[in-house]
């Protein structure tokens, strides 16, 4: 089945497209399997942003070629070996990861505090939008899938992150099998604020 995606994937990738690895890998498939699917989109002229955890995370950030790495902060402390109390902390996280070339671009989500994107030239936080917290279940997902739409809508990083965040908190207020809703996630945007970190 692993060898069957790849084909399958061949099939349909094309230039310029944004192509998302989320979720665990299943058993028995090597983290290693990652590069293969990577250097397949990398080929095509398409690009690669990974939200994962464990193995694959740890097999990720050691550099496969990604534009965009995505993790929580407990995903991140375990990558790091050490808790992470402030965004300036995961922010000195990040971008030591984007230096030693992990992704180009590096997220850390903080839950109720926002999220943390790193680049080469700089850092940025973005907050989360204060609502009342139904199910996070998707709430990362939902971030995923906004910050993918609005970049390939041309958007730049400070306005595809704000649409991330906003996203995210739409998705907490509702119940886990609604996920975001598109009105909430649309009016929530004018509540989060893109700011630039020192790390």
């Amino acid at each position: 089945e692993a060898e069957a995606m790849l084909v399958a994937l061949s099939e349909v990738v094309t230039k310029g497209a944004l192509v998302v690895l989320s979720g665990g890998l299943p058993p028995g498939v090597d983290p290693a399997y990652q590069d293969r699917l990577i250097a397949l989109v990398r080929a095509a002229g398409a690009l690669v942003l990974a939200d994962t955890s464990g193995a694959a995370l740890a097999h990720l950030a050691a550099g496969s070629g990604l534009h965009v790495l995505r993790m929580n902060r407990t995903e991140a402390e375990a990558l790091a070996g050490h808790p992470m109390p402030s965004s300036a902390e995961s922010g000195g996280f990040a971008k030591a990861l984007v230096q030693r070339g992990a992704a180009e671009a590096v997220i850390i989500a903080r839950g109720s505090e926002g999220a943390i994107l790193a680049l080469e030239d700089r850092c940025l936080h973005v907050t989360a939008a204060t609502v009342p917290v139904r199910s996070k279940v998707g709430a990362g997902d939902s971030f995923v899938g906004a910050l993918v739409l609005a970049r390939a809508r041309g958007a730049d990083w400070e306005t595809a992150l704000a649409a991330a965040s906003a996203a995210a908190s739409a998705a907490v207020m509702t119940e886990a099998t609604e996920l975001c809703h598109r009105a909430d996630a649309e009016r929530l945007i004018d509540q989060v604020t893109v700011t630039r970190l020192s790390a």
